[in-house]
């Protein structure tokens, strides 16, 4: 009877070691099947976004950054002459106020006045020229706004003092700040040339006339080749035609001058539209992923 009662046991025993094994397999199986299932769904979900992610930052444009330049431009005169060339600031961003100073020959060119410019430009407090030694310190800011773009930091206007020659219109700039946290600008310096050039009047070849004698005849003018001569001379007997007036200056504007150019507009972000999805979007795969991994 015992015998019988223990072979009855164990045969419940097995079944249920049978059916704990066959829901062991099914939990297994179901869990498994869950973790494809998120695999397969929101793998491509996630592959999507990153995708559409991808796909518009590259698209949005992205405007050239240029490097903050001060140059001035170069010109040339006549012996006498004058002209005003701008210091320029370009692809700057938010410019409050500097200090700069223009080497030049005093022997060729003096400074005879600094004025502001007008439309982009800063205010001009104070300079100083030496034309002995040949400088200029310009001080410039403006108190109400910063300035950004093409930015025109002063009008210098220069007097030819030599007769001829040429001299380098040295930039040296001693600091340029910014409006809102008085931080140094990065920049580079183009600097400019001032050039003497001959008046009209000394270019105009003057005839050098030539008087010959024959037979006890009268003289007679034989014209030779012209030759320049620093200054035309009245001759006997010779027609001088008048100069031509005085030319106007050439001025050569700074490279990076002048020439209008886009102000430097930061990269644009992504719409706030769009961000907004992409996170909306993660917080509910997130959500779901965490509530299929909570049930195994």
């Amino acid at each position: 009877m015992l015998g019988k009662q223990d072979m009855m046991i164990e045969k419940q025993d097995e079944t249920v070691r049978i059916l704990k094994s066959d829901v062991d397999e099914m939990r297994e199986f179901r869990t498994e099947t869950q973790h494809n299932f998120a695999l397969f769904t929101f793998a491509p979900l996630f592959l999507m976004l990153i995708f559409l992610f991808t796909a518009f930052t590259f698209s949005v444009p992205v405007f050239a950054q240029h490097t903050t330049t001060v140059s001035i431009g170069s010109a040339s005169v006549t012996h006498g002459g004058s002209v005003t060339l701008p210091i320029m600031v370009n692809y700057v961003t938010n410019l409050g106020s500097g200090t700069i100073d223009v080497s030049y020959n005093a022997s060729i060119v003096h400074v005879t006045t600094v004025t502001d410019g007008t439309g982009n430009a800063l205010e001009v407090q104070d300079w100083n020229a030496d034309n002995n030694i040949g400088i200029v310190r310009i001080v410039a800011w403006d108190a109400s706004e910063a300035h950004s773009g093409n930015v025109i930091f002063a009008n210098v206007t220069f007097k030819a003092i030599g007769s001829k020659g040429s001299t380098s219109l040295g930039i040296s700039v001693n600091d340029l700040e910014d409006y809102y946290n008085y931080t140094q600008i990065a920049h580079n310096v183009t600097n400019g040339t001032f050039t003497i050039k001959p008046s009209a009047e000394e270019l105009t070849p003057t005839p050098t006339p030539s008087l010959g004698g024959g037979g006890g005849g009268g003289g007679g003018y034989v014209p030779t080749t012209p030759t320049p001569t620093e200054k035309q001379t009245a001759v006997e007997g010779v027609a001088v035609t008048p100069a031509p007036a005085t030319p106007v200056p050439t001025i050569t504007p700074p490279s990076t001058a002048p020439t209008p150019a886009p102000t430097p507009a930061p990269v644009p972000g992504l719409p706030p539209l769009f961000l907004i999805l992409i996170v909306t979007a993660v917080i509910v795969i997130a959500g779901i992923i965490i509530i299929v991994l909570r049930r195994k």
